[in-house]
C-alpha cells in the first residue's frame, strides 16, 4: 500500500528540528536509491531528533520518519516492528485528522496498513478495530468527494479485508454487509475509469469474496446471481491469461459452487450446462494427474450429497433431477473419453448413491421408473466397460428386486415379464459364473410361481423344471451350498404339486423326495433355523399325502407319522395356529386309516384317540364336530365292510375292536 508523506511544519529555530530534517531527506534520498540499510540508519536518526524537538509541527514530520521506517522494516521481513512503527504513526494521524481535516486520508492510509499487517501475522482479531477506523476515515472523505477515485480505492480495499475476517470469524452478516458496500464502491470505480483493469479486477474479486460468503450462507439465490457474475468476470481475464493458475483455482471455486447452487435452486438445465463447462475447465489440466482425478470426483460428490439430503427431506423429484444432471454430464464425458477410468468410476458411483431411492417408500410409478433408469443406466455401463462382471450381477439383482416389487404391488403381469426378460439378459454368464446361474434359477422359479398364481398351472411345469435343472447344475459344484438347497427344494416341491395336481403321481413322488432329502440337509446345516424346519415338514406332509392318495399305505405311514409327530411339536410352540390344527387333522386321519389298512390295530387305537383329542381343538361349531366325529368312525365301518367283502373276518373284528375302545372312552 503506497503511503503518502505530508509536510506540515514550520521553520524549526531548535537543532534538533534541523537534524531530523536533514536525516530525513537524506533517509528518503538513498531509500529511492535502494540503500535501505542507509536509508534506515538515517531515518532512524531522524526519528530520534524528531522526538527530541519540542516545536509544534514535529509531528507531521514524525509521522512521515515513522511511516518510512515501518515500509522499510516491512519490506525487509521485520513485520512486528513495522506494525510498531504504523501503529504509532496512525495514533498520531488521529489526534492531528481532528484538528486538521486533511491529515484524514494519511490517518486512513495508516490505519488500514497497520491492520493489513497485522493481519499478515495472523493476528486478525486485533486488526478489527484498525480496518474499522480506516472505513470510517473513507466515509468522511467519500462524503466531502464522493466521486474520488483514491478514496474509493482505499475505502473498498478497506471494507474488502475487513468483511473477509468478519466471515471467518462467524460474523456473516456483518461481513455479508461489508462486502456489499465494498461492491458497490468497487463498481463505482470501474465507471469512473473504466479503463483501468486493477478496478476491474478488484471488482470481481469482491464480488467472488460476497458470492462465496452467500454460498456458505445457504442463500442460494442470491449466491447463484454473485456467483455467475463473478466466474463469467473470471472467464474473460482467463482468456487474456490463460496460464494463470490462480485464477484458474478460483474460478474452478466459483464454477462449482455456482453448480451446487443451481441445483439448490432447482435449475437443474442451466447446472448440467455449468457443469460440463467445469469438467471442461479441469481437464485443461493433465487429465492423467491425481488432482484432476480427485477434483472431478469430487464435483459429482457434492451433487450427490446434495441429492441425499434432498432425498432426506423427502424431496425426491429434487433427488431425481440431480442425479439425471450428474448422469447427463458424466454419459456426455464419457462419449468424448470412452475408456476413461476416472469416468467410469465416477459413473459407478453416481448409480449406487441412485440405487438408495430404491430404499425409499414412494408411489410405485415411481419407483418402477427408479428400476428402470438403473437398470438401462447399468446396461450402459456394461457395454462401455464389458470386462467389469459386476455390472451384470448387478443388473441381475436389479431384475429380482424389481421383480419382487412388482409381485409386491400386485402388477402380475409385468413381475412375469421381468422375470421373462432376465435370463436373456444372463445370457450364457450362468455357465460361466454360479451367481449368474442362480439369478437365472431364482427367475425360473419366481415366473413359475406368478403363473401358478394366475392359475396358468401348465405352462408353469416348464420354467420350474428349467429351475431345477439350474439348481441341479449349481448343486453338483456346491452341494453343500444352504441357498442352492433351499432354492432347488422350493422348485421341486412346487413342480411336484403340480404334477400330482396333473394326475402324474410318480414323477410328483420322485420330485418331492428329492425335495424332502434337500430340506433335510438344510435342517442338518442350520439346525436352530425354523424355517428350514418348517419346509422340511410342509415337503413331507405333502409326500405323505400323495403316497396316500396313490394307495401306498406303507409308505405313506411313515411319512405321515414323521409329518404328523412334527407339526405337533409346532402345535406345541404355536397352540393357535388353526391352519397348523386343520393340517394336523387331515395327516392325523390319513394316518389312523394308513394303520389300520396295514393291520397296526394297536396304532390305530392310539392315533384315533389323539385324533378324537384334537377335534374339539378346531374352532367350529357342535355340529361340525359331531360331524367330522362321526365321519371318522363312519369311514373305519366302510374299511371293517370292505375287509367281510374280502373274507378277512380278523381285520374286520380288529376294526370294530378299536372303534369300540376308542368310542367307550369317550364316553367314559
Amino acid at each position: 500500500m503506497e503511503i503518502r508523506y505530508k509536510y506540515r511544519f514550520t521553520i524549526m529555530s531548535k537543532r534538533s528540528n534541523d537534524m531530523a530534517l536533514r536525516n530525513f531527506n537524506k533517509g528518503m534520498s538513498l531509500l529511492n536509491d535502494d540503500q535501505h540499510e542507509d536509508a534506515l540508519e538515517c531515518l532512524m536518526k531522524a526519528e530520534t531528533d524528531a522526538r527530541d524537538a519540542k516545536d509544534a509541527g514535529y509531528s507531521g514530520l514524525l509521522v512521515n520518519i515513522l511511516q518510512a521506517i515501518g515500509g522499510i522494516m516491512e519490506s525487509d521481513g521485520m513485520v512486528g516492528k513495522a506494525i510498531d512503527m504504523y501503529s504509532e504513526a496512525s495514533g498520531m494521524l488521529e489526534g492531528m485528522a481532528d484538528s486538521d481535516p486533511s491529515f484524514v486520508e494519511h490517518k486512513a492510509l495508516a490505519l488500514s496498513k497497520t491492520a493489513s499487517l497485522l493481519t499478515e501475522q495472523g493476528d486478525s482479531l486485533e486488526a478489527i478495530p484498525f480496518f474499522e477506523k480506516a472505513v470510517a476515515s473513507y466515509d468522511k472523505l467519500l462524503a466531502k468527494e464522493p466521486r474520488n477515485a483514491a478514496y474509493c480505492s482505499g475505502a473498498t480495499s478497506a471494507l474488502n479485508d475487513l468483511a473477509t475476517i468478519l466471515a471467518e470469524t462467524g460474523n456473516n452478516e456483518k461481513a455479508k454487509e461489508m462486502f456489499g458496500k465494498a461492491l458497490k464502491l468497487s463498481g463505482k470505480m470501474v465507471v469512473l475509469d473504466p479503463l483501468n483493469r486493477e478496478n476491474s479486477t478488484k471488482a470481481l474479486k469482491i464480488q467472488a469474496n460476497l458470492a462465496n460468503l452467500l454460498y456458505e450462507m445457504g442463500l442460494m439465490q442470491d449466491a447463484r446471481l454473485n456467483l455467475e457474475r463473478a466466474f463469467d468476470g473470471y472467464s474473460g481475464i482467463m482468456e487474456d491469461d490463460p496460464s494463470n493458475s490462480i485464477l484458474r483455482e478460483q474460478s474452478l471455486e466459483l464454477l462449482e459452487n455456482l453448480v451446487c447452487a443451481l441445483m439448490a435452486t432447482g435449475e437443474y438445465d442451466s447446472a448440467k450446462e455449468r457443469m460440463q463447462e467445469l469438467v471442461e475447465l479441469l481437464s485443461r489440466d493433465a487429465t492423467g494427474a491425481p488432482s484432476f482425478s480427485e477434483k472431478v470426483s469430487g464435483i459429482f460428490m457434492r451433487l450427490a450429497k446434495l441429492a441425499s439430503w434432498r432425498a432426506a427431506e423427502n424431496m425426491l423429484d429434487d433427488t431425481r433431477s440431480i442425479n439425471e444432471t450428474s448422469i447427463t454430464v458424466i454419459l456426455k464425458l464419457l462419449e468424448k473419453e470412452p475408456g476413461s477410468d476416472i469416468y467410469l468410476d465416477i459413473f459407478r458411483n453416481i448409480l449406487l448413491e441412485m440405487e438408495q431411492l430404491l430404499s425409499i417408500d414412494s408411489p410405485d410409478a415411481e419407483k418402477e421408473a427408479d428400476y428402470n433408469v438403473l437398470i438401462s443406466m447399468y446396461e450402459k455401463l456394461c457395454q462401455m466397460d464389458p470386462a467389469d462382471i459386476s455390472c451384470r450381477t448387478k443388473i441381475a439383482t436389479l431384475y429380482d428386486e424389481k421383480g419382487s416389487f412388482l409381485m409386491n404391488a400386485g402388477m402380475v403381469e409385468k413381475a412375469i415379464d421381468m422375470y421373462s426378460e432376465a435370463p436373456g439378459m444372463i445370457g450364457d454368464m450362468a455357465d460361466h459364473d454360479s451367481s449368474f446361474a442362480e439369478h437365472k434359477a431364482l427367475a425360473m422359479s419366481k415366473k413359475a410361481s406368478l403363473l401358478v398364481e394366475q392359475g396358468d398351472v401348465l405352462n408353469a411345469i416348464p420354467f420350474f423344471e428349467k429351475a431345477v435343472a439350474s439348481y441341479d447344475k449349481l448343486l453338483a459344484e456346491e452341494p453343500g451350498n444352504a441357498a442352492y438347497c433351499s432354492g432347488a427344494a422350493s422348485a421341486l416341491n412346487d413342480l411336484a404339486i403340480i404334477l400330482a395336481g396333473e394326475g402324474n403321481n410318480e414323477k410328483a413322488k420322485e420330485m418331492f423326495e428329492k425335495a424332502l432329502e434337500l430340506s433335510d440337509k438344510m435342517v442338518v446345516f442350520d439346525p436352530l433355523n425354523q424355517a428350514h424346519n418348517t419346509s422340511a415338514l410342509t415337503i413331507q406332509a405333502n409326500l405323505a399325502n400323495l403316497l396316500y392318495e396313490m394307495g401306498l399305505m406303507q409308505e405313506a405311514r411313515l411319512d405321515l407319522e414323521r409329518a404328523f409327530d412334527g407339526y405337533s411339536v409346532l402345535m406345541g410352540d404355536d397352540p393357535s395356529n388353526s391352519i397348523l390344527h386343520e393340517q394336523s387333522l387331515e395327516l392325523l386321519e390319513k394316518l389312523v386309516n394308513a394303520l389300520m389298512v396295514i393291520g397296526e390295530y394297536d396304532s390305530a387305537k392310539e392315533r384315533l384317540c389323539k385324533l378324537v383329542e384334537l377335534l374339539p381343538e378346531v374352532k367350529g361349531n357342535d355340529l361340525d364336530l359331531s360331524g367330522k366325529v362321526s365321519d371318522i368312525f363312519m369311514r373305519l365301518a366302510d374299511l371293517a365292510s370292505v375287509r367281510a367283502y374280502e373274507n378277512m373276518l380278523d381285520d374286520t373284528r380288529s376294526i370294530h375292536e378299536t372303534s369300540l375302545i376308542v368310542i367307550l372312552k369317550l364316553l367314559e
